[in-house]
């Protein structure tokens, strides 16, 4: 049985391994209000933001299972509603109305930066809470919408890590690879910023843009660096790691959260993948930490057989947060975001929140880990 002391805690007494998972889920006495919580997922699972998006809801949906099989999912069952806006932010704005019209609670795991601003300034006038928007990007934190409420470290918090990390091991000639588009720019500008606050020149950058096939001239033009910090996904940011290697370049590469790293090693091999490092913006689902051993437990109960990552946790927390609040404040979307804006939450295991802060910024926490010889993340 994993280790539920302060859950044993907050409920008392002695938890089997069952009600522990119920446990995690659901702190508190649930209120009765007799209604139940409606959460929406509006984010791309059918094109280029599907590898983040899916396993986010699956991660929800085995968080809600566990809420609807305790005592407080009885009393106020949860619902997961997915709509796919295929990372338009038209789509997203329209989803959103409609969602709003449809009594939704609240919005969970939003995908990308223009279509999160998009949900967001729909349920801001609505006053529904926007929990884990998938996004570092300054171009949304920096609006200050009252409504989201970040559960993953901004772009900011990984540049600087990233940079950092990379000072301490004696490179400085570190370059970025990013997308032409907010959520890259904004990578960009922070690994700038903490370069020149290590007194570092400013980094040579290539961007592309997402539509393209193959990764251009870019592993031809940044071969010679000691360092590549990456801000994108896909196919993209694959052929750049497989050109990078097959050119014998000795960059250390580092990808930022957004990446998927499991369908990058599918996509270039693990003998390319071996040593690419990633920057994680969450804990890890693995049995490393107290959060990502409780998740587990979750998915084991759940009967899902894939290995979960920590989108499956991002998405998991997310469901959470809201359900934490709901059992809490009742299931008023207003009532919500007051008590999301005002409150701090209880930790998930050695995972902390707190969005008690202009930006609604709940966590900081960033860590690399490191692709090692059978293709897995090392932490």
């Amino acid at each position: 049985m994993i280790a539920l002391d302060w859950i044993s805690k907050l409920v008392g007494g002695r938890l089997t391994a069952r009600r522990g998972v119920a446990a995690l889920v659901c702190l508190a006495a649930f209120p009765a209000h007799g209604q139940g919580v409606t959460l929406t997922q509006v984010a791309d699972f059918s094109g280029r933001g599907k590898a983040v998006a899916v396993p986010a809801s699956e991660g929800a949906k085995a968080c809600i299972a566990a809420h609807n099989a305790s005592p407080a999912g009885a009393a106020s069952p949860a619902r997961l509603v997915l709509q796919d806006d295929k990372f338009d932010a038209a789509t997203s704005r329209a989803l959103a109305e409609a969602s709003i019209r449809s009594g939704t609670t609240a919005f969970i795991n939003s995908l990308g930066a223009d279509t999160t601003n998009a949900i967001a300034e729909v349920a801001g006038p609505a006053s529904v809470p926007v929990v884990g928007a998938i996004t570092g990007a300054t171009s949304v934190r920096a609006r200050k919408h009252a409504t989201i409420f970040f559960i993953r470290s901004s772009i900011v918090h990984e540049g600087r890590h990233a940079v950092r990390h990379l000072h301490t091991l004696g490179l400085k000639r570190i370059a970025v690879f990013h997308t032409d588009d907010a959520y890259g720019r904004d990578g960009l500008e922070a690994v700038k910023t903490a370069m020149a606050e290590l007194a570092l020149s400013a980094p040579k950058a290539v961007s592309y843009v997402t539509s393209q096939k193959d990764a251009g001239p870019a592993p031809d033009q940044l071969a010679d660096a000691e360092a590549v910090v990456m801000f994108g996904s896909g196919p993209v940011m694959a052929d750049f790691v497989k050109r990078m290697r097959a050119k014998a370049s000795p960059a250390m590469l580092i990808a930022a959260s957004a990446a998927n790293m499991t369908a990058l090693v599918d996509a270039v091999g693990v003998k390319a993948a071996r040593g690419v490092g990633y920057l994680r913006s969450v804990p890890s689902a693995s049995e490393r930490s107290v959060v990502g051993r409780q998740f587990r437990q979750i998915w084991k109960a759940h009967g899902t057989k894939q290995e979960p990552t920590s989108f499956h946790l991002e998405g998991c927390i997310a469901a959470q947060v809201a359900l934490r609040v709901a059992q809490t404040a009742g299931t008023s979307p207003q009532k919500m975001l007051r008590a999301l804006q005002n409150t701090s939450m209880a930790p998930f295991g050695d995972f902390r929140l707190d969005f008690r802060n202009p930006r609604n910024e709940g966590s900081s926490w960033v860590s690399i880990a490191v692709i090692n010889h059978a293709g897995v993340l090392l932490d």
